[in-house]
């Protein structure tokens, strides 16, 4: 065919729904909780856990986030074409070929291993000098904040007493003349004291050390070794030190608490060695909800900023944190029945049969399935919610489809609404307790809302 055609939208009846005032509910509670001293690095990695990451970091930005974090560099720079401003730290670091494009847009990426130094060292001498970046104007995401620069020193933890402060505050928004021009990318986030090769700035990068989950990160015994590499750096700043909990939530063992005495003797090596650490941060959200002596200068919350706490052990340990911690989960997942058939007792349902009625039964069908978010690990054990009335899921989840038993639900047909995840009436279905029936984590529930999904965003 000829001619201009516009898309079609999505028109599948499957929707999930996102309260942007939760959200900022969750950011200003986790904030409150930690104190004005410490900044929040609010974690929007993998479309920010499902919810759609630009609206999310965008409201997150309004409602005083400090800075964010993703996984890769292409998550940094949805973010920055969406308009986000703050800091933003690449949590996994980058992939051959992508370095410019943490320049271009003002990203910070992470060392993790001691050879990513002195490439990214090299990567940002280039670009520099092809670009003319002492001008400050080889960029286009804008950026009008640097990272919090600490005030302060990790010190050894000690049992339920938090970190000493050292938190800051960001530096103020850009002029009016500068919020216009992309090509202003992430020039604030460059400067910095005056380099030996005589660059008016050097671009931030986060130092991440193994303090014991032995996934990413530079081992403790290797901090000399960065600390020589990194005074022939000269394009480069440290801004921020940072290690990963393997089992905050866990308090039946002393892992944690070794993870904090590793990561704080590393800490006070690269300060031995003459290299200021930067920001530093370690607390994750349960380590923000129950570990104090964790929070350092930034806190990482994840889960806790959509609205879900950890799964603890000892189980108590949970409602101690909900009690410290109210949270308001910030997505629903909706779908609404397109087909309801009667059939006889002895009827298998779906794919293989995986289901077969026990009685005359009313099977509603509807546009949802695992590609969706109806995880497949639901067959046979999912619930659902029509108008009010909780309904087991029936027969194999497919990648489109689920099928639900309406039988007991009065006045049920074609249109009606379908929760998945969130509340209808008096009764809710939540991601956590949804997680924890099938041995997953609540991120995994959400992350699982695919993008065919719309996004439909609420400031309630």
């Amino acid at each position: 065919m000829k001619g201009n055609h516009n898309r079609p939208q999505n028109g599948r009846p499957v929707w999930a729904e996102v309260s942007l005032g939760a959200l900022a509910h969750n950011l200003r509670t986790i904030q409150k909780w930690v104190g004005p001293e410490r900044k929040v690095l609010a974690v929007v990695k993998a479309d920010a856990y499902g919810h759609g990451a630009p609206a999310v970091a965008q409201a997150l930005e309004q409602a005083g986030a400090a800075a964010f974090a993703v996984t890769c560099v292409t998550e940094g720079a949805e973010l920055r074409a969406a308009g986000v401003r703050r800091p933003i730290l690449i949590l996994t670091g980058w992939w051959d070929g992508e370095a410019n494009a943490l320049f271009e847009y003002g990203l910070t990426p992470t060392i993790h291993r001691l050879e990513d130094l002195a490439a990214l060292e090299r990567a940002a001498a280039s670009f520099f000098r092809s670009k003319g970046a002492r001008s400050g104007r080889a960029g286009r995401g804008e950026a009008c904040s640097e990272w919090p620069s600490p005030r302060g020193g990790f010190g050894s933890p000690k049992e339920g007493a938090a970190l000493p402060s050292s938190g800051s505050t960001t530096s103020s928004a850009p002029s009016a003349s500068r919020k216009g021009s992309l090509r202003a990318a992430g020039a604030q986030h460059r400067r910095g004291a005056k380099s030996s090769a005589g660059n008016s700035f050097r671009h931030p990068f986060h130092l991440k050390i193994d303090t014991g989950m032995n996934r990413l990160g530079i081992s403790p015994g290797e901090v000399e070794k960065f600390a020589r590499a990194y005074a022939d750096a000269s394009h480069l700043a440290l801004a921020g030190t940072f290690s990963h909990f393997a089992s905050s939530e866990d308090f039946t063992t002393q892992l944690a608490e070794e993870q904090e005495r590793v990561f704080a003797r590393a800490v006070e090596g690269l300060r031995r060695a003459g290299v200021n650490p930067g920001a530093l941060h370690m607390a994750n959200s349960a380590a923000i909800a129950s570990r104090p002596s964790s929070w350092g200068d930034l806190v990482r919350p994840g889960a806790l900023l959509y609205g879900y706490h950890q799964n603890y052990a000892p189980a108590e340990r949970r409602q101690t944190a909900e009690e410290c911690l109210d949270l308001h989960p910030a997505l629903s997942l909706r779908a609404r029945i397109i087909s309801i058939r009667q059939v006889p007792a002895g009827a298998g349902i779906g794919y293989n049969s995986k289901y077969v009625t026990a009685r005359p039964s009313r099977i509603a069908v509807i546009a949802a399935g695992y590609a969706d978010g109806v995880v497949r690990r639901l067959t046979g054990l999912g619930r659902a919610l029509v108008r009010g009335v909780e309904v087991p899921l029936v027969g194999a989840i497919s990648m489109d489809l689920t099928m639900l038993d309406v039988t007991e639900v009065t006045g049920a047909q074609v249109g009606d609404a379908v929760t998945i995840f969130g509340a209808d009436g008096g009764r809710r279905i939540s991601p956590f307790s949804v997680a924890r029936e099938l041995g997953t984590v609540t991120s995994d529930l959400l992350c699982s809302v695919g993008k065919r999904v719309p996004r439909k965003y609420s400031e309630s």
